[in-house]
């Protein structure tokens, strides 16, 4: 069995203008339900006799979307695009104070009672630093909390100033190899890595690299 619109310009189904034809062709098609059923996500086009959010309010009505609900306990009204954390600017506000707040509890607290930080966590933090890393990538890189990285860094005086921030961001990343040496150098590193037998440092001399790139390969192989 085929489908109506089997032979149709599909332009029909994703011009609005044109969606009365396509509605036409739908009316008369024996697999409408099941053409509904498989494009019911599909926020562009005309299927299954009905326009993009036709066919959302259809899915809702099968399978009613979970409450979406505040931080702060309150439930909130969910509207189209990309659904909001907040419910208002002053809960947002009050709560980027309280995350603040814990983050400054959590580096004010005794030495005996925080995460411990190992030699080779801390060379690792350092060295991507140096690679023009901050806060929040070196704690995603090393899988380290970002009070902890935070910690390394202010512990080593390592700080930036605004100008060297912002030229940081918008280079992106501070990488000195080309693109094709950097691919050979890789290359090596990974071959001494599972080797085994040298140190990263060591690995990083031979390779004429960062000893922060010895140390992503390494984690990319253990994963």
């Amino acid at each position: 069995m085929k489908p109506a619109c089997w032979g149709e310009d599909p332009e029909i189904f994703y011009d609005a203008t044109r969606w009365a034809k396509a509605a036409e062709i739908c009316a008369e098609c024996p697999l409408m339900m099941e053409c509904r059923e498989e494009f019911k996500n599909d926020p562009w086009g005309y299927s299954g006799g009905m326009t993009p959010n036709q066919r959302r309010e259809w899915r809702l009505k099968l399978t009613p979307e979970p409450p979406l609900v505040c931080r702060c306990g309150k439930e909130m009204v969910r509207g189209h695009g990309r659904p909001r954390k907040h419910c208002s600017d002053a809960c947002a506000q009050a709560h980027w104070r309280a995350t603040k707040k814990e983050r400054r509890r959590q580096d004010e607290l005794p030495p005996d009672t925080q995460v411990k930080i190992t030699p080779e966590l801390e060379e690792q933090v350092v060295a991507l630093w140096h690679e023009g890393y901050g806060v929040k990538r070196a704690a995603t890189e090393t899988g380290a909390s970002r009070s902890t990285v935070n910690r390394i860094f202010k512990s080593h005086g390592l700080t930036r100033t605004p100008e060297e921030q912002k030229r940081l961001s918008a280079e992106g990343s501070a990488r000195a190899l080309a693109d094709g040496h950097q691919a050979d150098v890789r290359r090596m590193v990974r071959k001494l890595v599972e080797e085994g037998q040298q140190t990263p440092k060591a690995i990083a001399s031979l390779a004429g690299c960062h000893i922060g790139v010895v140390y992503r390969i390494r984690k990319e192989l253990s994963t």
